[in-house]
């Protein structure tokens, strides 16, 4: 064979062994990922829809489906940095080799048969939306602390051993609660104080004995759900400490907690839709709950005035501030919280506060205290998360004795979501209603909107003596006297700012117009607009040529001042120059104030009721006054005039009968 043919046979068969190789890897990726997905319930049918928006959740996106339903996917952010993965829903029975047009992309790393025939939970929030929202409470078979689940029948299913545990506790059998130890928790060199007793709990359970159940047969467990709350769950299947997927087990990973605002959390009920292959109807059922929940959101801001409200509790030795989820629920009720207005522009002081609480028995705590406006807000509530059995306002104050002389609490004005305890229904039904908690909070903060209305989750601390609330209440406006309102502009400033000092101008408007302390009464309108709008009606001042030009970002407060004598409070407040004297007592107070500038926004509306007001601004009573005088007077004359006329015509004729 010549030199050359041999070349070409040489590279002919190097060819067809690189075909052969590229047809064999072929067919073995295929032997790889083909696989029948059948750990699930066959009898049910799922249809996954063409469309399935998600309009709140920001954690839920890139939703996609087959063209006959018989798969689709959706892209979850599981951690707080910002890291997505890719799960698909699959009908029972899905066989991977018959769909070429499933995960083309090579992106999904969870796969979940379609509906699950057994969950495992590890969180009060997932048996929400399993029990309340898609309806499926019998596919909890596995629970990490069963005692924490509410509801009668979550109850009963948990004595009747149906839905077991995963925590290691005294009656825990010692086998059950040996190593892979409990997430997040570091064991000590003494595994155990007593027998049978695990001295490293941690907050999870104990992996050996979760690992014990998802094996457990007769529990039937396909889908493991895990909340991202803690980075360790996911540590903990990733480094091969707990194999799911060695026990035919999916892993639903849950990134709910980022969720800023209650829709979006609640939106994640379609998630579970999807799960159990009935996506349509869950989102007929979430659609309800958006609309009534936006509809008590409208209701909320038809109120005349925004409180202010501290949202807060102390755990170990720290004040903590809630979240972004919570300051939505408040700005939605229409309350007025220092972390819910616009968080991401907070002066620095406000934001480190907000991220890491403030420290207890520090020496600058009154001021931390004092900057985040704990000590004047109008309402306190959340303080019941740590300490949920208290009933009364002293019983608040045993665990926060540094709180004895805020607004709220001489005021009377404490709340919390504990009106049922032991468990709290809320951890589980709240996720998934956030219309009623909304309308619960609405109560609190106004409840001249609904005054019929019972609260759903909250409840109102009992009182513990006698209250000494230092806002003074308006006086109504039918009280005889001279009624004033103003509307003050502060720029360069948060609201909180203004909070804190009402005590100081409360004070120093009393001394300028001379009134009464507590016939000054500070308040912020919740639409300023609207607030102008009605008072120029009638006036020759238009609507429209509002005096708010160049006023946003700003801080609206309106000033209502009394005086049962019938004075030109207008005057007073002229001359003695308000604004201005507002502006430079703020300006004294420190370095967070020296920008502040304070504006008069529209001239004062002033009444008087019941009387007469003096020369340069006669009241209601002194118009009604001259009206009722000038006829009186007419009707007297004209009386005067008529008799002189006849009696002119009587004298008359008796002459020229005499004559």
């Amino acid at each position: 064979m010549q030199p050359r043919q041999r070349s070409r046979l040489v590279w002919a068969m190097l060819l067809l062994l690189w075909n052969f190789t590229l047809l064999l890897a072929s067919h073995q990726v295929c032997l790889v990922f083909a696989r029948i997905y059948d750990d699930c319930d066959p009898v049910s049918y799922a249809v996954f829809p063409a469309s399935l928006p998600f309009d709140y959740a920001t954690t839920l996106r890139n939703y996609t489906a087959a063209s006959d339903g018989s798969w689709a996917q959706l892209a979850i952010q599981i951690d707080a940095s910002g890291l997505w993965e890719t799960h698909a829903f699959v009908r029972c029975g899905f066989d991977t080799a018959n769909h070429a047009d499933f995960n083309t992309s090579g992106t999904v790393q969870q796969v979940h048969a379609v509906p699950p025939r057994g969950l495992a939970l590890t969180d009060t929030l997932q048996a929400g939306y399993v029990g309340y929202g898609v309806f499926q409470p019998y596919t909890i078979r596995a629970f990490q602390t069963p005692e924490y689940l509410t509801g009668s029948l979550f109850q009963s299913l948990v004595q009747a051993n149906y839905i077991q545990g995963w925590q290691c506790n005294a009656s825990t059998p010692a086998a059950w609660c040996q190593a892979p130890y409990a997430v997040g928790c570091s064991p000590s060199i003494h595994e155990f104080v007593d027998p049978g007793t695990y001295e490293c709990t941690g907050d999870y359970g104990n992996l050996t004995h979760l690992e014990r159940l998802l094996r457990n047969s007769t529990l039937s467990i396909d889908v493991l759900v895990v909340s991202q709350v803690d980075a360790d769950w996911r540590k903990v299947l990733q480094n091969g400490t707990l194999d799911a997927s060695a026990l035919n087990v999916s892993v639903l990973f849950l990134g709910e907690d980022y969720e800023p605002t209650p829709l979006g959390r609640a939106e994640y009920v379609k998630l579970f839709g999807l799960l159990f292959g009935i996506p349509d109807q869950i989102k007929d059922q979430f659609r309800d709950i958006a609309l009534n929940y936006e509809e008590a959101k409208s209701v909320a801001h038809s109120a005349a005035s925004r409180p202010s409200v501290l949202y807060g509790y102390a755990y170990g030795s720290t004040f903590y501030f809630g979240s972004k989820y919570q300051a939505t629920f408040l700005r939605d009720a229409n309350a007025y919280y220092v972390f819910g207005e616009n968080d991401e522009q907070l002066p620095s002081e406000l934001a480190y506060c907000f991220t890491n609480g403030i420290q207890l028995g520090q020496p600058d705590s009154g001021v931390n205290f004092t900057l985040v406006g704990a000590n004047s807000s109008h309402f306190w509530t959340g303080f019941s998360i740590t300490t949920p059995t208290e009933k009364t306002v002293r019983q608040v104050l045993q665990n926060y004795t540094y709180a004895a002389n805020w607004t709220a609490v001489v005021c009377d004005n404490l709340y919390d979501a504990t009106k049922q305890t032991n468990p709290n229904p809320i951890f589980e039904q709240g996720v998934l209603r956030p219309d009623l908690v909304l309308r619960d909070q609405i109560r609190i903060f106004h409840p001249e909107l609904e005054p019929g209305y019972t609260f759903n989750y909250y409840r109102k601390m009992q009182s513990s003596g006698p209250l000494f609330c230092p806002f003074a209440s308006p006086v109504p406006s039918s009280q005889p006297g001279t009624h004033l309102e103003v509307l003050f502009v502060f720029q360069s400033i948060p609201r909180v700012f203004v909070d804190i000092q009402q005590t100081k101008l409360r004070a120093l408007l009393a001394n300028l117009v001379q009134v009464e302390p507590n016939h000054v009464y500070l308040w912020y309108p919740t639409n300023v607009t609207t607030w102008l709008d009605a008072r120029m009606v009638g006036s020759a001042s238009s609507p429209t040529s509002s005096p708010l030009v160049g006023t946003n970002n700003s801080v609206f407060m309106i000033a209502q001042l009394y005086s049962p004598a019938y004075r030109d409070l207008a005057v007073s407040l002229s001359q003695a120059n308000v604004a201005a004297a507002i502006q430079q007592v703020l300006r004294d107070q420190g370095s967070m104030y020296t920008n502040t500038t304070v504006l008069t926004a529209a001239t004062p509306s002033q009444t008087y009721v019941g009387g007469s007001g003096p020369a340069s601004g006669l009241g209601t009573g002194a118009l009604i006054g001259i009206i009722v005088g000038t006829f009186v007077g007419g009707v007297v004359l004209a009386a005067i005039g008529t008799f002189a006329f006849v009696e002119t015509r009587y004298h008359k004729r008796k002459r020229a009968i005499w004559q």
